[in-house]
């Protein structure tokens, strides 16, 4: 989940430009666009008694906090209407607010939970891995006071999704897992591909790792679409939303998890979507039919000429897809 803004283009109106403002423009616009966007996407938080008030994307939030089982301190929004309730599940990259603005019209059908990881943006820290990430989704879905939500995942997060959802289905109404990295056959490749992640941001710093994502998680189209300018917007935001030593830690407890990351799909009892691009270099056809295969309720849907960040380069259909299973499942 590397993308972060996303309004229609006039020659495919249900695909998103990751660099528009809504109005026509040329490459050249498009790339002084990406220029400002570098400089705008700013954290700042500030904790009082137990709320947090924080500036994200030039947004005020305030954060409820949840204490974990452990005593980490996971910082929480609400958003969106009194439909049912959808929890967001965020990876590294990015801290849970940067759901807002891809989330727009979920949120006229449901209410959004959307939260910070351990070791991200507003949250504190703490101990670092899947399985630390799954327990603090399982407490926060505990303590609040919302029955049975339905719960998204985006890549990464797809891993934390799963290991909870395999022990606690049955505290949710259904699942979403967009471009998972969860096939148990696919263990040793990730393993690999996440320790390369963490080389370069150890020798590189955040720039070197945008470097390595922004080739495997954007589709073609939106590689050429973007050209050298917006993947310079994208690569410095990407710098100034996060922070070296926070994605260091989430990175580095999961891709020590990788070995061993096996959660038991077939035991996760509720419905499940799993939502894909069709130019995925990351979430293979195979992986996800093995995903779908294991699950015992699932179905497999894809977007087409769509990359691993599917929430950016067709939102519409990406919010359109878990609404629509949303109420699938709730007309029973």
């Amino acid at each position: 989940m590397i993308g972060y803004a996303a309004t229609p283009h006039g020659a495919c109106p249900h695909r998103l430009d990751p660099l528009s403002d809504g109005r026509p423009h040329s490459s050249r616009r498009a790339g002084a666009m990406a220029r400002r966007l570098g400089a705008g996407w700013a954290v700042a938080a500030v904790k009082a008694g137990r709320q947090i008030h924080s500036r994200v994307d030039g947004h005020d939030f305030v954060f409820d906090v949840h204490e974990t089982q452990d005593g980490v301190d996971i910082a929480f929004t609400v958003l969106g209407s009194d439909g049912p309730t959808v929890i967001l599940v965020n990876n590294p990259f990015v801290p849970g607010a940067g759901w807002r603005r891809f989330t727009t019209d979920l949120a006229k059908h449901n209410r959004l939970v959307m939260y910070d990881l351990r070791n991200q943006g507003a949250s504190a820290a703490g101990p670092a891995g899947i399985d630390a990430h799954a327990a603090d989704l399982k407490s926060l879905i505990e303590a609040l006071p919302y029955e049975r939500p339905y719960v998204v995942g985006h890549s990464i997060g797809c891993q934390i999704c799963a290991e909870f959802a395999a022990g606690s289905s049955d505290l949710i109404s259904g699942l979403v897992l967009a471009a998972p990295v969860v096939n148990p056959t696919g263990s040793m490749r990730r393993q690999l591909i996440f320790q390369n992640f963490v080389d370069h941001l150890e020798s590189g710093g955040l720039g070197a790792l945008f470097d390595q994502l922004f080739m495997l998680t954007y589709s073609d189209r939106a590689v050429k679409f973007s050209g050298r300018a917006g993947r310079w917007g994208f690569r410095q935001r990407f710098v100034a939303v996060n922070a070296d030593r926070d994605v260091g830690e989430n990175l580095r407890g999961m891709s020590d998890a990788q070995a061993g990351f096996a959660p038991d799909l077939t035991a996760i009892e509720c419905p499940t979507l799993i939502l894909a691009g069709d130019d995925d270099a990351l979430s293979t056809p195979s992986g996800l039919r093995e995903t779908r295969d294991l699950i015992g309720d699932a179905e497999l849907a894809y977007l087409e000429g769509v990359g691993h960040n599917v929430y950016l380069e067709d939102n519409r259909a990406f919010q359109q897809s878990i609404q629509g299973f949303i109420e699938r499942v709730e007309s029973g």
